[in-house]
């Protein structure tokens, strides 16, 4: 019979028996759980009164004409709520994910438990250190005189429109901060797992694709921002220097995340993997060795009568190497793989196309 996962959560509230106390994120996470409306709709709702809230403080200063949205703000005031959202969802299927890669665990009930919090919970004192590293690097925007900024980011130079930018750009910043300590966390959790604590078996695969597609959700999820930028260069027009730097910064951590996402908790399974189908097939190797070596005994004795036996387990060795060098060490379904090049080229074609068609533009 079968293992079966408990079916209880940890409770983030009892920190007696836990290793670290939850984060002001999980503490978010668990009072949107008492939400009347789907999270995603809160979160969804918070970003258009955002947007249209800070564009209405442009329509009255006279910035843009009424009804105009510039895509820089629309980007600035919206994506950390999607940021937050995505972390919540993604917190919520590594629950899920880590429920159906049970059958592979090979732990005790007590790691179980300890293993589910921390895939879903992140540090408090950790999480509070990468909130501030990312205000701080957002707050490099004050080294800009303010009605400078306010030029080159198409805002009113009124104190309210410059206060309100200045406050949800560095919030945006801190949030990104999370978001990324939050990706590094969930993905050394996955791979002390997968490293230390994985049944390995080659003919069960399926509890392993789990968390391939945890890893994959998530890579998809931090790519969707530098999409934005990609397919709407206008974003990052008129840049200046302390904004450029800040926004190379985010770029690089969106080119390269994404990959070390998809890639870094499932090359130790793979690792392991190739040991363990290595090893079967020295096994098979070595069986094969001994029943020739019977077969040709055998035959130098003239005894023939176990021979057609002797072939048979010969053949049947031999399928059983053939089917062991076609299965996978990849602990990914084609599907994943193809999901996570999708969502990363996508938008690197899609800029490309743009730039070619404007360049040859009359």
């Amino acid at each position: 019979m079968t293992a079966q996962p408990p079916l209880d959560t940890p409770n983030k509230s009892d920190t007696m028996s836990l290793p670290y106390s939850p984060s002001w994120l999980d503490g978010l996470e668990k009072w949107l759980d008492r939400l009347p409306i789907p999270v995603w709709l809160f979160y969804g709702l918070l970003a258009v009164i955002s947007i249209v809230g800070f564009a209405a403080v442009q329509w009255a200063a006279g910035q843009y004409p009424v009804g105009t949205l510039y895509p820089i703000h629309i980007y600035i005031m919206g994506v950390g709520f999607y940021m937050l959202g995505l972390l919540y969802y993604l917190d919520r299927y590594a629950h899920t994910a880590f429920t159906r890669f049970y059958p592979a665990l090979d732990a005790t009930p007590e790691h179980e438990k300890l293993f589910r919090y921390q895939l879903t919970t992140l540090p408090a004192r950790s999480t509070w250190v990468a909130t501030i590293i990312g205000l701080g690097i957002g707050a490099l925007a004050f080294l800009i005189p303010f009605q400078e900024g306010a030029r080159l980011y198409n805002y009113a130079g009124t104190s309210l429109s410059i206060a309100l930018y200045l406050a949800l750009y560095i919030l945006l910043w801190g949030i990104t901060s999370v978001g990324v300590y939050h990706t590094i966390h969930q993905l050394r959790v996955m791979n002390f797992i997968f490293t230390q604590h994985t049944h390995v078996s080659l003919f069960h695969h399926r509890p392993l694709y789990a968390f391939a597609w945890l890893s994959a959700y998530t890579t998809i999820g931090l790519i969707l921002p530098f999409g934005a930028i990609l397919v709407a260069p206008e974003i990052t027009n008129s840049a200046g220097i302390v904004q450029s730097i800040t926004l190379v910064i985010f770029l690089t951590i969106f080119l390269l995340l994404p990959f070390t996402t998809f890639l870094w908790p499932l090359l130790g399974i793979h690792r392991l993997l190739v040991e363990e189908k290595e090893r079967l097939l020295d096994d098979n190797a070595t069986a094969m060795e001994h029943t020739m070596q019977e077969i040709r005994q055998r035959v130098r004795s003239n005894e023939l009568a176990e021979i057609d036996s002797l072939n048979k387990v010969l053949g049947t060795l031999e399928t059983e190497s053939r089917l062991l060098r076609q299965i996978s060490t990849w602990p990914w379904q084609p599907g994943a793989l193809q999901s996570v090049i999708a969502a990363i080229l996508l938008p690197v074609g899609i800029s490309l196309i743009q730039r070619v068609l404007l360049r040859f533009a009359p």
